[in-house]
């Protein structure tokens, strides 16, 4: 397959989806430390392996890269026969770097763009398994909390 254009790709995207950092997000609601971080990682990157484009997708997978270090966050491993503990978050950083190159220069046969709204989310993962499947507003927290406290009675 050959490499999609990213800066042809990108034309397809919305034009209103520059980055603002904390104009754009509350500052409880986005890490520019985090951000930082991987713009860093691929600055190094970059001046050890080359551009990115010439990289992906054909010599080196980014979601089976990302799968791998995310394991190493989740539940550790070893890695040149040094053994990793889990939960470095360094590793979310490389995580989300490979997601970017993926969206950037993806493998997916059929990777498409498109934006959407809590109809299109598959919710977020409550810590007792449960999953939401409605709107993220303040009515819904409520919801979600007194049926969490429902369970828990019952038990």
């Amino acid at each position: 397959m050959a490499t999609r254009n990213y800066l042809k790709y990108r034309k397809n995207f919305p034009k209103d989806n520059q980055f603002h950092g904390l104009l754009g997000a509350p500052e409880t609601e986005f890490c520019l430390f985090f951000a930082q971080g991987m713009a860093n990682r691929m600055a190094i990157s970059y001046h050890k392996y080359g551009a990115v484009s010439e990289a992906y997708p054909e010599k080196v997978n980014a979601i089976e890269s990302l799968q791998a270090r995310l394991k190493l966050y989740v539940e550790g491993g070893e890695i040149k026969g040094q053994k990793v503990a889990p939960g470095n978050t360094e590793y979310l950083m490389d995580v989300a770097n490979f997601a970017m190159i993926e969206f950037m220069h993806p493998k997916h046969p059929k990777a498409f763009f498109k934006a959407t709204d809590s109809d299109g989310s598959p919710g977020r993962v409550w810590n007792d398994g449960s999953v939401s499947a409605h709107g993220h507003g303040e009515a819904q927290r409520n919801m979600e909390v007194e049926n969490f406290y429902a369970k828990r009675g019952a038990e």
